[in-house]
């Protein structure tokens, strides 16, 4: 029987793999855990039987929703089912990625690791060898009863140029369930789609094109460098004009002090490309890091609150401010010396804000 509590708990999973070994959890806020822990079923067992959870970042209590939830926060994708094998998965299987967005990292990232050995940041020495897409893929199958899945999440690096999720694909089509399930491809939308992954995507109930965009332009470029936005434009449109496939549209933005001052920019012109499309839907989140919205000043905060007064959900985020950590500025100066970029420039409505933290 699943969790009254949190279903996550009981028939959520989260797999990721750890150059080839593989970890899991039930959702995203719980410590991964090694399927090679000789204590993973206990471990997996107390989740199942939990009453509580200390990880969530939401108060949840059974498929109540509550009005502090923001946009589709509160929408419980697993169903109450009389078991305990995994109904909705997020998969992150490798981290092979074409971007090295600002606010990511080495460990999502291939294009990280390769700018961090570019300037000497680190070495071949500190990233293993590439995994066996495979054998990771036949360990997962054998591991785990995913004939109940209804939803999946291919998270990344970037997953459309994932070869071990062509394999997870290729493999849920053979065992005859992928018409019974969601995929959502959480995408940074810069890779057009191959013949064979249209084969693919087209044998599955729905596909969720989930694009992850900050900003339009050159403020795209600036975030989710080094990538531009009009390939962005044209991947987009040639994903929406697909017939093949069953789809719908997410744009996914996560707030980070600099982009916090051109929300709007980016909502009018997702929501004028998208008018009259009932497929798509946009979720703004908060970036973790260092980039997160503590970098605030105090001044931006009063700002953007008067900015977009009612809409409670953003001024929750903006509320968070506190005042620019020297890790944040630091951050900014140094990869816009390495990038030729200046985030001055490209996002100046937050300069006036930022100035007098700069000077000292």
């Amino acid at each position: 029987m699943s969790n009254s509590f949190c279903r996550f708990l009981s028939n959520g999973l989260r797999l990721e793999s750890w150059s080839g070994e593989l970890a899991i959890s039930p959702c995203c806020f719980i410590p991964r855990v090694s399927t090679n822990d000789p204590n993973i079923d206990t471990i997996m067992s107390q989740y199942h039987n939990a009453t509580d959870c200390q990880h969530c970042s939401y108060h949840v209590s059974g498929d109540v929703k509550y009005n502090s939830y923001g946009p589709n926060r509160a929408v419980r994708r697993i169903p109450d089912v009389d078991h305990t094998h995994p109904v909705s998965v997020e998969f992150a299987l490798d981290n092979k990625c074409n971007a090295a967005c600002l606010m990511c990292s080495d460990s999502f990232s291939t294009l990280w690791q390769e700018q961090n050995k570019k300037f000497n940041i680190k070495t071949d020495a500190d990233y293993p060898d590439p995994q066996d897409d495979q054998k990771v893929v036949d360990n997962l199958f054998d591991r785990f009863n995913l004939l109940h899945v209804e939803d999946i999440n291919f998270l990344g690096g970037e997953p459309l140029i994932s070869k071990t999720n062509i394999l997870v694909m290729d493999r849920l089509i053979k065992l005859g369930i992928s018409q019974n399930i969601q995929l959502t491809l959480t995408t940074n939308g810069s890779t057009r789609l191959t013949d064979r992954q249209t084969e693919l995507l087209a044998c599955f109930k729905n596909v969720k094109f989930s694009y992850s965009i900050d900003a339009v332009g050159d403020r795209f470029h600036y975030l989710r460098y080094p990538l531009q936005w009009e390939k962005i434009v044209s991947v987009i449109d040639d994903n929406r004009k697909n017939k093949k496939i069953k789809s719908s549209v997410h744009f996914c933005m996560t707030l980070n002090p600099l982009n916090a001052f051109y929300v709007d920019e980016l909502l009018d012109w997702a929501n004028g490309y998208f008018r009259d499309d009932p497929r798509f839907h946009i979720n703004i989140n908060p970036c973790v890091g260092v980039m997160d919205l503590k970098s605030l000043p105090p001044d931006a905060v009063e700002y953007l609150c008067e900015k977009h007064a009612g809409n409670d959900y953003l001024i929750d985020h903006f509320r968070k401010g506190r005042a620019p950590r020297p890790q944040f500025l630091e951050h900014l100066i140094v990869w816009d010396q390495r990038r030729n970029l200046d985030w001055k420039q490209t996002f100046p409505a937050a300069v006036p804000f930022f100035e007098k933290y700069l000077e000292t």
